[in-house]
């Protein structure tokens, strides 16, 4: 039998409510709705867009409060071969996606104040679980089926359920150098949490192995596993044994003696056809050993029974109901710098927002997966990010606007 051992885990999920980098929001006003394009905006929402663009404002003080109510279907699909499904659905709901932003306007400066989900926002319920978590069930039968037990069925229980936003607030400050140019300055500091819940669990298989009795009915893949290590161990035990009950005869000299004869040896001629038996059932070939040779099979036959007894007491525990509910926290720093260009019909905002370097702690209720360890830290860094936009006045009428999007997300 060869030896199979199975790993199964939960993978991290992050969830992103709408378009932007693989962190990043870019849905941080309702006017977002009507015109995407917002990178070269004047208006209150140029305190995330175009901060640049706050001086070109009234003089006073302005307040602006936004909420979006925001629901998603996500589908993942896969063509990995082996699953009883291909589709995974989840829904996403944000029913509280706010944006507060606040400016005070004086001459040719301009004070900005903010709050908003930079990232994340929302939180994916797959009831169905995840591709990643289907595929490593889906592989059980076909392990065991080239390990000699022919199965061809699996079933399982799973749910997960992750949620992320990235919390920022901003403030900062603009200045209008000349008529055309403006230049800004600001800070923003992100809080970031998640949180992973879900189950994977029932695990069924239907293998057929005769010697434990398992005839192709759907059972617990880790009793079957468990028994199966326990049936192997005993194997290996026996199998040492035998070895062990030829040492005797090696000690009287007769180690050389070929196996065939070995009455000469003192053996019975019944105890050399149950050895000869045993060591072509196993797959060697008694004809031309020796007593000491069928020691050594014997030996290594058993050590290999005691490896495979090992890994399906590995399968066992990895097959077992697993659980995690986990959640994360942490904090950074965002520079933001603008300049913002403002010409008779049309206007320019460019915006550059540095890395933020994040490490977030675990607070870890249950990991039976191992990926959550407790108060640990890892890195969770909210990468770098570039805007460039421009609004025409076209006519009095008619405005048109277009944004360019860059995100540093391999260097993060």
């Amino acid at each position: 039998m060869k030896k199979t051992l199975l790993v199964l885990s939960f993978g991290a999920f992050a969830i992103t409510s709408l378009a932007g980098g693989i962190v990043h929001n870019t849905n941080q006003s309702a006017s977002f709705i009507r015109m995407p394009a917002r990178d070269a905006s004047l208006g209150l929402d140029g305190v995330y867009y175009n901060p640049a663009g706050l001086t070109q404002l009234k003089d006073g003080f302005h307040l602006s409060l936004n909420n979006q109510y925001i629901t998603q279907t996500r589908k993942i699909y896969t063509n990995f071969p082996g699953l009883n499904r291909d589709g995974f659905e989840g829904n996403v709901v944000a029913p509280l996606f706010p944006s507060v932003y606040a400016a005070y306007k004086t001459g040719k400066l301009a004070f900005s104040l903010g709050f908003n989900p930079i990232g994340g926002g929302g939180s994916a319920l797959f009831e169905d679980g995840l591709p990643s978590f289907e595929m490593q069930v889906a592989g059980i039968p076909g392990s065991l089926s080239n390990a000699g037990i022919q199965t061809t069925k699996y079933s399982f229980d799973t749910e997960f359920e992750g949620r992320s936003v990235f919390y920022g607030v901003q403030a900062g400050a603009s200045y209008q150098v000349n008529e055309v140019l403006s230049v800004s300055l600001g800070l923003r500091y992100v809080m970031l949490n998640n949180s992973y819940k879900g189950h994977l669990s029932d695990i069924m298989i239907n293998p057929v192995f005769s010697a434990l009795n398992y005839t192709g009915e759907m059972v617990s893949a880790p009793v079957f596993f468990g028994e199966l290590s326990g049936y192997l161990g005993n194997v290996s035990a026996n199998l040492g044994a035998v070895g062990s009950s030829l040492q005797p005869v090696l000690d009287g000299g007769g180690g050389n003696v070929p196996l065939s004869n070995g009455t000469s040896a003192g053996l019975t001629a019944q105890e050399v056809a149950t050895l000869q038996g045993t060591i072509a059932a196993l797959g060697g070939d008694p004809s031309n050993m020796t007593i000491a040779e069928a020691q050594g099979f014997f030996v290594a036959a058993s050590a290999g029974y005691a490896a495979n007894s090992q890994a399906m007491a590995g399968n066992a525990a990895a097959t077992r109901d697993k659980e995690v509910d986990a959640a994360q926290s942490g904090t950074g720093i965002v520079p933001i710098i603008g300049v913002n260009l403002k010409f008779e019909r049309f206007n320019i905002g460019l915006k550059y927002e540095h890395k933020a370097s994040i490490k977030v702690k675990n607070s870890t209720k249950v990991d039976d997966v191992g990926l959550y360890p407790d108060k640990a830290e890892v890195p969770s860094d909210l990468p770098a990010m570039f805007t460039a936009g421009i609004g025409f006045d076209a006519t009095e009428k008619l405005k048109v606007s277009a944004g360019l999007h860059y995100y540093f997300d391999k260097n993060a």
